[in-house]
């Protein structure tokens, strides 16, 4: 049952690190095409990792706007058992 949880926990991380960047890039792909922001905006919103221009720029109306807060929940949690996952590392 621990090695299944342990599992979970480095399962968690290789979705992070193989799936986080990714994924975010292409709802905000997905979001900045319809919006009537300029090029200069759309293109800070794309490659912004914190997300802060996302919300600045991209209206709340959006329709991609409620998966991307999704996701980032999502990744939040995932995030947490990854962190979990490594301290299970550094203590082995």
């Amino acid at each position: 049952m621990v090695e299944l949880f342990f599992g979970f926990l480095q399962l968690s991380f290789y979705i992070i690190v193989f799936t986080f960047i990714p994924v975010t890039l292409f709802v905000r792909v997905l979001s900045v095409f319809p919006s009537k922001n300029d090029l200069k905006h759309k293109i800070l919103i794309i490659i912004d990792i914190f997300s802060l221009s996302y919300y600045y720029f991209i209206s709340k109306e959006n329709k991609y706007r409620k998966l991307y807060n999704t996701l980032l929940f999502i990744y939040l949690a995932l995030s947490i058992f990854a962190f979990g996952f490594a301290i299970h590392m550094y203590i082995l």
